[in-house]
This record gives C-alpha cells, sequence and structure tokens, in this order.
C-alpha cells in the first residue's frame, strides 16, 4: 500500500479514536448516550469506514463518485475533518469545565393548567391525515396490491405538470415521530397495536416506499438516542449487561444496513415485484452506494468544496441558511420557488454531477463555503459548546420527559449539521420543537391534572418517571 493510502487510512480513523477516547476519560458510561460517544459512533459509521474505502480505492483505483477531482487531495478533507472534531473537543471541554463546579440552573417546569387532550389528538389525527393524503398521492395504494414497488419520488401535478415531492406533508411524519418519542419517555415499552406505534409504522412504510432513506434512518436514530436516555435514568449504572455496547452497536448497525438495502433497490430498480427482491443484491448496491458516493462525512467530498471554493473565491458569507424561510411555501403553490436545500448548488456546481441530483456539504463543507478556515473552527467551538451545555441540563435534570427528548433534540440537530446541511438542519429542528411543545404540554397536563373520569398515570407503573 502506497503511503499516500496509508495516511488516508491513519487519518481517516484518528477522529473516532479521539472522540472515543474522550468518552472513556470522561467515564460518562451507563449515564446515557453522551455527547462524546455519540459522535464517536457517527464518526466511526460515517467517516472512518469511508475513509478507509478511500485508501483502498487510492490503492487499488477502485471507484468513488469525486475520483476525478479529489484523488490527489483527499487528506485535504480529512485535515479539515480533524481541524473541526479537535475544536469541537474544545469546545466541549470548556463547556464541561465551566458547569463542573456549577451546575446550570434547570427551570421546573410548571403545571399545565390547559387540558392539551383535545389539542394534542387532534394534530396527532392532522398529521395522520397528512401522511394519508401523501399515501395516495404518491399512488402507494396500487404498490401494495400488486406487490410491485416503484420509486416514486415525485408527484406530478396533472394540470400543471410541475413536479413536486410533497414534502409539506411530511410534516405529518416529524410530527408522529415526536410524539411517539414522548410517549416512549412518559409509559413503558407500547405493545404493537399501540396507537402512536401504528402510526409511526404507517410514516415509515411511506419513506420506504418513496425511496427516503434518509427518513427511515432519521426514525431508527432518534429512538435509539430516547430509547437509550431513558434507560439510564432508571436502571442503575452499575448494573450488568447481557451486551457490551459494541455488539449492541454493530447488531443496530446491521439491522439498519438491511432495511436500508431494501429501500436502496426499491430506488434503484424503478420497479420490483415483492418476489424478486433479491437482499443479496440489494446489500451490494447499498454498500457500493455508501461507500463510493458523496454521502455523509465524506472526506473526498469535502476536498472538493474546499478546494473549488478556495479557487472560485465565492464564499456565501451565510447565505445557504437565509433561505430556510421560503421552505414552508409548498412548489405546488408557487413553482418559481428557489431552490432551498444547498445540496444541488454542491453537486452540480462543485463536484460537476451533469443530473439533478445533488450532495449535502455536511457541517464542515457548509462551514468552509460560507467562512473558510476561521468558519470550521468556530463551527467546531459552538458544536462542542452546545452539545455540551445540553448534556450538563440533561445530568442535572430532574428523570422526567421533557429533559430527555430536549436533549435528544439538540444531539440529532448537530447530528443534522454534520451529516446533511445547515437549512435542512434549522427547518427540521422547528418543526421538532413545535411538535415537542404540544407533546411535552400534554404529558406534564396529564400527570398533574388528570381528565375527569381519569386517574392520574401511576409512576409506579412506568419504567421512567414522568414530568413534572
Amino acid at each position: 500500500m502506497s503511503e499516500y493510502a496509508i495516511s488516508i487510512a491513519i487519518l481517516g480513523v484518528l477522529p473516532s479514536l479521539i472522540l472515543f477516547g474522550m468518552a472513556a476519560i470522561e467515564g460518562t458510561r451507563g449515564r446515557g448516550p453522551s455527547p462524546m460517544r455519540v459522535m464517536a459512533w457517527t464518526f466511526m459509521l460515517g467517516y472512518a469506514l469511508k475513509s478507509l474505502y478511500l485508501a483502498y480505492a487510492v490503492d487499488r483505483d477502485a471507484p468513488f463518485t469525486t475520483d476525478w477531482l479529489s484523488r490527489d487531495i483527499i487528506d485535504l478533507g480529512q485535515l479539515a475533518t480533524l481541524l473541526f472534531v479537535g475544536t469541537f473537543v474544545a469546545g466541549y471541554i470548556l463547556s464541561t469545565l465551566y458547569f463542573e463546579g456549577r451546575p446550570p440552573r434547570v427551570p421546573r417546569p410548571k403545571p399545565v393548567r390547559m387540558d392539551m387532550t383535545g389539542i394534542y389528538w387532534g394534530v396527532f389525527a392532522l398529521s395522520c391525515g397528512l401522511m394519508i393524503i401523501f399515501f395516495v398521492k404518491m399512488d402507494f395504494i396500487d404498490q401494495l396490491v400488486n406487490l410491485r414497488f416503484a420509486a416514486a419520488k415525485q408527484f406530478i401535478q396533472e394540470e400543471t405538470g410541475v413536479a413536486s415531492s410533497l414534502g409539506f406533508l411530511t410534516v405529518g411524519a416529524d410530527i408522529l415521530l415526536i410524539f411517539f418519542a414522548y410517549r416512549l419517555a412518559n409509559a413503558p415499552m407500547p405493545r404493537l397495536w399501540d396507537i402512536h406505534l401504528l402510526a409511526l409504522y404507517f410514516s415509515s412504510l411511506c419513506f420506504m416506499l418513496s425511496s427516503r432513506r434518509s427518513g427511515v434512518l432519521i426514525i431508527m436514530i432518534l429512538l435509539v438516542l430516547v430509547v437509550a436516555a431513558a434507560r439510564a435514568r432508571s436502571v442503575p449504572a452499575n448494573k450488568p449487561r447481557r451486551w457490551s455496547r459494541w455488539a449492541r452497536g454493530a447488531i443496530g448497525a446491521g439491522f439498519a444496513f438491511l432495511l436500508l438495502a431494501f429501500v436502496g433497490q426499491v430506488r434503484t430498480d424503478g420497479e420490483t415485484a415483492a418476489r424478486d427482491i433479491d437482499i443479496v443484491r440489494a446489500v451490494e448496491t447499498t454498500a457500493g452506494h455508501i461507500f463510493e458516493g458523496a454521502y455523509f462525512l465524506d472526506p473526498a467530498k469535502v476536498s472538493v468544496i474546499i478546494s473549488e471554493t478556495r479557487r472560485r473565491g465565492d464564499y456565501l458569507l451565510g447565505s445557504s441558511i437565509g433561505a430556510v424561510i421560503f421552505t414552508p411555501i409548498p412548489r405546488v403553490i408557487w413553482p418559481e420557488k428557489p431552490v432551498i436545500r444547498i445540496g444541488p448548488y454542491v453537486g452540480q456546481e462543485l463536484l460537476g454531477y451533469n443530473n439533478r441530483s445533488g450532495a449535502p456539504p455536511g457541517a464542515v463543507g457548509e462551514l468552509y463555503m460560507n467562512f473558510g478556515w476561521g468558519g470550521i473552527v468556530a463551527g467546531g467551538l459552538i458544536f462542542g459548546l452546545l452539545l455540551g451545555h445540553g448534556w450538563a441540563r440533561f445530568r442535572a435534570s430532574d428523570a422526567t420527559s421533557q429533559p430527555i427528548v430536549r436533549y435528544v433534540l439538540t444531539v440529532m440537530f448537530v447530528l443534522f449539521c454534520l451529516n446533511v446541511d445547515f437549512g435542512f438542519a434549522i427547518l427540521t429542528l422547528i418543526k421538532y420543537v413545535a411538535a415537542a411543545s404540544i407533546a411535552s404540554a400534554y404529558w406534564r397536563h396529564r400527570r398533574t391534572a388528570p381528565a375527569p373520569g381519569r386517574s392520574a398515570i401511576n409512576p409506579r407503573r412506568h419504567r421512567v418517571p414522568l414530568a413534572q
């Protein structure tokens, strides 16, 4: 193996080693999904494995999406990523030292006097209705009846011919996900026929049939974090575990990979009968897509972004974030709506794609596109301070559902920024916070002021104490 390939492999695993080492020094095992552990797993699965493949590709002349642009400068993106991780750790340490002797003041939630039952279930029903409309508009009924799956990614309006992904309807799935997260944090694991779980099943089915791999992955990650945080509040830290965290992580990653493999085959083949689905072929296709494509924390993609942005001198200066204000307007209402996501610009202008698809820049790439090297340093510090503060508040709070979900949403926001783009992260966080405000008020009211004819929830029957 050449020295260049060896350097790519070393630089690829270094961020994960740093983050896992910091997590071990911090000693937070059994206290919930700490930021260092979450970031370490994120970089190992989304960055280290990709870097090892790139080292192999450079040495053996194997393909990857940006090879003709980045083959000789992959280490540039890796050094930028290492700089980001270093400043993230610095920001996290500063936040930890600040709160070490002065735990953050966590306001005690006030009782909700207004009965939120009608509002909660009304929003729940509206969200289910939005997903049903999405299901019908995308013509998924015929697919299920005939058991022939097609890559239905867009809805074509017959009158105007305008194509739309109907993303405004999938807001219902975001609301249902947050409602289910609060359901998990407030009560025991639901039965298979629980209405919250059934609604989430339906949302996941819609995402799979529409080839939205990211939607399926988001649901899985958020729920894993909520369950891990809730379990940490109810299970003693010194209790022996049947499975090591490495085994659980491997099993979870393997299940997610197989699920994405199915979605990937539906997306790739265009139309596939259920009896013709080939799992082996699906796994091979998905593995090739993940390792060869410019997704997640791809250092080759970051290298091209830095090189092209520096060559052109065309820094965005924050404009990639400002366009988020237009997102709530559906394209079927405003066909001339400007492109909101920065992915198409990155894919077509910087990476040289010859199609309409895009490539999310990720936090490192987008920070450089906006503010250069200073943006990477400042962004890493800010993310470290943000997660350090969120973790301190989570540990200082009482064992209620509100701190659990609030901390998980903070972590998810950082993960969205890291792997996708800031616009998507900000918009998704706004939707999540709006849904969380309704769910939190509903569960707090249910705890303190049960509706007439219904007894108060008995905390002894719940694995996790309820919101005060």
